[in-house]
Formats: structure tokens, sequence, C-alpha cells
């Protein structure tokens, strides 16, 4: 076996000591993509080392052009003067254009020892000049590939004259592409990363509402600059405070009770209603959602919004009011037709009846009067029925006697006897008795329904039912008439308008459906609230 010359080893010396800077020079640069320098910085530093290190006369890298097929050249290495660095990078390689295009088309390494000669290298306007004037002779390109193989553009050495390259020089080449392409997209993510947070910066910072996190011990560890307006405090002031600093007292045990329902149940969102404390000792009224942060499953802290309701709560009540006068507008309307419908009609006759008895009693037929008196004493006895079943209707005694159940039974047993239609009361009669309120909105609206029944439906029967279920109390006015369609609901003749402002008026919801079977239901549910 022969010894290897000196030159040999001589040789076989520096290919080694080039190895190994070359593989101390990546793994450099692979820490450097990882502290995400400056892309262009960067991607000098790499087309630098590429030169070095294959020894060639210059190097440049391409881009690809908005995600197009055109490469650009980017950064490059050797040019002697600003005018030819311009020119490379005034370079608009499309497709088939040269050897950094086709080692692009076909996703390999291309290179040729004489681009002047090779007849695989079709070169586009300008390239052969702008290749000439760099003096770029043999040209070797890899390609740069992103997460899916596709290539997002390439990095190329050259010589001024003609020469081969080595398999190692093309292996070493790629190897720097490959740090290339890694810097790149990692340096896409980050500008792409620096947009969104700029995008939601601008939203946190203007936003009425307030953004905020905790630690797991219930300690701000981020508040928005809409805290000062809507707390008193600086975000800053607030940083490692616990949560509670900015709960008014009257609603501490409520929030403190909602923070140990989030740690049992970390999945569950937690919305609550409280009053929250400002600087100044005054209270504002609040909503807040929140939700867990969870690391790896563990309970880490809370991040949620606190929205001011003040002004919200200011308009409901301004909306409740509208809709007690609307209802009380209602009453009055259905009282006035009552009168007109019933008593005045009464009254009328009655008149009429006396003017009669008059005229009789001047000619002195006693038998006529008599029966004329008779017939005054019936209207007489009906306008105070029917007065009595209005004053009955606008305030019943065993409403707030005997509550709500008793003084349904009470209210169909009149108006049955008074109208023929038959009326059902399906309730428990030991059922607990809700707030005062919604016992007089829930009696409000169930006389409105079964007087629509009578009114305007021509129904034989109806039924009214009330039961409790799910913490809600649910009133449902059913009957058998002749149902509705989309006018008669939207009319204010029935009432409708009215219902519904009464439903509003105790949190309640109100619905209206046809029955099965034909007729009408009115249903209403509203959470329960006991009297005290």
């Amino acid at each position: 076996m022969t010894e290897p010359s000196r030159e040999e080893l001589l040789r076989s010396r520096d290919e080694l000591a080039r190895r190994v800077e070359a593989d101390r020079t990546l793994r450099s640069i692979a820490a450097q993509i990882t502290g995400l320098r400056d892309q262009e910085a960067l991607l000098q530093d790499v087309v630098e080392h590429a030169r070095r290190l294959t020894g060639s006369d210059g190097a440049h890298l391409t881009l690809r052009i908005d995600g197009g097929e055109d490469l650009q050249p980017y950064v490059m290495s050797g040019a002697s003067d600003d005018e030819s660095r311009a020119i490379l990078r005034a370079l608009r390689l499309e497709p088939g254009s040269g050897t950094n295009a086709l080692a692009a088309e076909l996703g390999e390494p291309v290179w040729t020892s004489d681009f002047r000669v090779d007849p695989r290298l079709p070169h586009g306007p300008g390239y052969g000049e702008a290749a000439g004037r760099l003096r770029m002779i043999a040209i070797a390109a890899v390609p740069m590939h992103g997460p899916n193989r596709e290539v997002i553009g390439t990095l190329a050495i050259s010589y001024e004259e003609a020469r081969e390259f080595s398999q190692q020089q093309i292996e070493l080449l790629q190897a720097f592409a490959d740090q290339a392409a890694i810097a790149v997209l990692n340096s896409r993510l980050y500008e792409q990363l620096r947009a969104s947070e700029e995008r939601y910066r601008f939203i946190v910072e203007r936003a009425p509402d307030l953004l905020f996190t905790t630690d797991a011990a219930g300690a701000f560890s981020f508040l928005s600059d809409s805290a000062e307006a809507l707390t008193g405090w600086r975000p800053d002031e607030l940083l490692a405070q616990p949560f509670t600093r900015i709960v008014h007292p009257g609603s501490l045990a409520e929030v403190r009770q909602r923070w140990a329902t989030m740690l049992a149940d970390p999945s569950r969102e937690g919305r609550l209603r409280f009053l929250q404390l400002r600087r100044d000792g005054r209270a504002n009224s609040v909503e807040s959602s929140a939700r867990a942060i969870l690391v790896d499953g563990r309970f880490v802290g809370v991040q949620g919004i606190i929205r001011d309701v003040t002004e919200f709560d200011r308009v409901e009540q301004d909306r409740r009011l509208q809709a007690a006068e609307l209802a009380v507008a209602q009453e009055r309307a259905h009282l006035a037709r009552e009168l007109h419908d019933s008593v005045t009609q009464a009254l009328f006759s009655m008149t009429l009846q006396s003017s009669a008895l008059d005229r009789l009693l001047e000619r002195g037929d006693t038998a006529e009067a008599r029966e004329r008196l008779v017939a005054l004493a019936g209207l007489q006895r009906d306008a105070l029925a029917e007065m009595r079943v209005l004053v009955f209707a606008l305030r019943p005694p065993s409403l707030e006697k005997d509550g709500l159940v008793q003084a349904l039974r009470s209210y169909a047993s009149a108006l049955a006897a008074r109208s023929g239609l038959a009326i059902d009361v399906l309730a428990d009669d030991h059922l607990e008795r809700p707030a005062p309120g919604i016992e007089d909105g829930l009696y409000r609206i169930a006389q409105e329904g079964l007087h629509n029944a009578m009114k305007h439906a021509g129904a034989q029967r109806a039924t009214v039912l009330l039961d409790e279920a799910d913490g809600e109390l649910r009133l449902e006015v059913s009957d058998d008439g002749v149902g509705f369609d989309e006018g008669a609901v939207a009319s204010e003749n029935l009432g409708i308008a009215g219902m519904r402002a009464r439903a509003g008026l105790i949190g309640g919801l109100l619905s209206i459906g046809a029955r099965e079977g034909g007729g009408t239901s009115v249903r209403v549910s509203v959470p329960v609230q006991r009297a005290q």
C-alpha cells in the first residue's frame, strides 16, 4: 500500500480544518437564527461564510418575489463595487433564466463549470450581461426549502473563471442554504407575530374594557391601560396586588366564592356581575368574564375582561320604567274598553229606562211603570256586577292576602260566571309564593291572556297552568279558539305589547304560539324570586 504524499496529507489536513470551521460556523448561524436577528444581516453572514468556506469568488442568495415563481437577489458577497451590487439586486430571475431559476424549478442543486457554454441554461433578458459584468463563469446554486419542501429561494456561489465543483462544496453549500431557509422562515414568522401583536396591542390599548391576567395566587400580572379610567389606579399601581383590591366590600364574598369555584373546576368560564371599587371610594357596576390559564394541565392564573355596565344598567332601568308606563297605559286602555262595552252601556240603558218611567208616571200607567222599575233594578244589578269585576281586576284583595294561585282561581271563577267561558286553573295550592312584583306581573299577563281568549278567540274553554321547575316560575294561558296570525299578534288591540312589557319588567321571557290541536298559547317564564 502506497503511503500518501506530503501534498495529499496537507490537502487532507486543510479539508478537515475547513470542515471543522464549517461545522462551527453553521452552529453559530443556528444560534443566531434562534435569537431572531435581523434577517438581512443574518443572511449576509450566511453568504459571506459560504463564499469564504467554499473558497469561491462570490456568493449570493435569492428569494421568491411575493410567493411567485420569479426570484430576486437579496444579499451577496464578493461584488467589487456598489454599481455591481445594484445590477445584481435589480435582476428579476424568471423561470428558465439561469442556474438559480433551474435549481428552484427542479428543487435540487444545479452547477455548471462554465454557464456560457452550458446548453441546459438558457439566459433570460439581461442575465448574461449581468453575469458577465460580475464575472460569474462557474456557478453552483442550491434550493432553499420551506416546511413543506416548497422552494422559497436559492443560495449560489460563483467563480470568475471556468472550473469544476467538488461534491463537498455542493454539500456545504446546501447546508448553508438549509440554515438560510430556517432564518427566512423564522424571520417571516417573527414579522407575522410582531404585526399580530401590534394589532392586538392597538385593540387592548384602546378598548374601554379592562383586560387583565393574574397569577395562581390571584395577584394581577397584567392590566390594560383602561384600568385607570375604570378604577382610578394606574396599571403599574395594581401590578402584584390581589384582585380583591378593586372589589367593593359589598361584593367581596361573592367574588371570592367565584374564585374558589374556578380553582375547583378550571375548565369552567366564570361570569359575574359585581360592584367594583374605585380609588375614590365610589363603586362601579361591572360585569366580568374570566377563565383559568392552564400550563401542562396546571392552574397558573386567570385571564379575563371587566366591563363597566353602569350606563347599561341606567338604560335598562329607563327601559323598565318605560315598560311599566306602557303596561299602565295598556291597563288603562283595557279598562276604558271594558267600561265602554259593559258599564257605560248599562248606564245608558238605565237612562233610557228612567226617561220612559217618567213619561209613564205622567200618564198614570202604573202597571207599565212597575215593569220598567223591575227592568231598571236589573240593569243596576248588572252594572254593579260589572263594576265589581273591574275593581277586582285592578287589584284583587286575594292576590295580596292569599297569593297568586288563589287570585288566579278567583279571577277565573268571576270571569267564567260573567262570560260563560269555561276556565281551568291547574296549579299547586302549596306552591311557594314568589316576590310581590312577580306575582302582580304574572297575574296581569294571565288576565290579558284570558281576556283575549274571551273577546277575540271565540274560545269555549281556556286553561291557566302555573308551575315551578329548574329555578323558573312558568305560566301558560291556552285556549281552544280560532288561533292567530302574525298580524293579529302584532296588534295593540290584543294587548301583546303590554304582556311583553310586563314580562320584561319582572325579568321574564314571553312567547306566543299556536296550540297543538287549535287555539293559542301564551307562555311566560321568570327566574324564581321569593317573597321576603
